[in-house]
């Protein structure tokens, strides 16, 4: 497996110019499984959640940083009742995205097996490699990378192809 980014739930967001917020939501283009927009949201009261073409994101040691200046951020489409973004070429005939919500359950075949927390991405082509999900409770919480082809759909949480003993032994 090549190099990859791994994009959580919560991260910090930047701007050179000052710009500081928090990554809510991941838009993923269910036809091709590609990562296409993030959902941010500004860390000072009254700000609005824009959506942000993947193209505008770098991962740093340090979070994440656009590649945007705060003025340019503002212009963004906001973001606040958006639950389903049509394809970013403009093409109406394609399918929706599919918006992924920390917490979203994601189902097994068999039983529920966590919830959603992020995606491992292949920075060339921003195409999803894993679905990144947390399980437990506080004393004995973990993390499981789900590779993408099991899963089967993203629309309503994010569905397994996989029992849940499958699941817990990746």
């Amino acid at each position: 497996m090549g190099i990859t980014a791994e994009f959580t739930l919560g991260s910090e967001v930047r701007t050179d110019d000052g710009f500081s917020g928090e990554l809510r939501r991941m838009v993923v283009a269910p036809a091709n499984r590609v990562l296409t927009h993030l959902v941010i949201a500004p860390r000072h009261q009254g700000g609005r959640r824009r959506l942000v073409p993947i193209t505008l994101v770098d991962q740093t040691p340090d979070g994440l940083r656009l590649h945007c200046t705060t003025a340019e951020y503002e212009a963004l489409v906001a973001a606040d009742e958006t639950e389903f973004v049509v394809d970013p070429t403009g093409d109406p005939s394609a399918s929706p995205s599919a918006v992924l919500h920390r917490g979203d359950k994601a189902q097994a075949t068999d039983a529920g097996v966590g919830r959603f927390h992020g995606l491992v991405v292949e920075p060339d082509g921003n195409r999803v490699t894993h679905v990144v999900l947390h399980d437990g409770h506080l004393w004995g919480k973990r993390r499981i990378a789900v590779p993408i082809d099991y899963v089967t759909d993203i629309a309503d949480g994010v569905q397994i192809g996989l029992t849940k003993d499958q699941v817990r032994d990746l």
